[in-house]
């Protein structure tokens, strides 16, 4: 499978948020409550940010998508996503990047 387009990215994006599920993993839980986010937080980033760098994990997921944006709150930060089966899977959530 080869990595996703800025475009296929954002609608598939929105087909699991209509379809799917969303799933941060524990690793992505523990920096939300470290850096204050929630999950309409996360979701804010995705549905409105841009994807900022693509990257390939052979250990897991697959294609990593970082994707960069404001929170609710309007402070800037990223999500890095991976796509699989109508879910999204939130790998790691960083706060203040541009």
């Amino acid at each position: 499978m080869e990595a996703l387009s800025e475009e296929e990215l954002k609608k598939i994006i929105l087909e699991i948020f209509d379809h799917g599920s969303v799933i941060p993993s524990e690793h992505a839980r523990e920096m939300m409550r470290e850096r204050g986010y929630n999950m309409a937080d996360v979701k804010h980033i995705l549905k409105h940010g841009a994807l900022k760098k693509t990257e390939f994990s052979k250990k897991s997921y697959g294609y990593r998508y970082h994707i960069h944006g404001v929170d609710l709150e309007g402070h800037p930060g990223a999500v890095v996503t991976a796509i699989s089966n109508l879910k999204i899977v939130i790998v790691t959530v960083m706060g203040g990047v541009k």
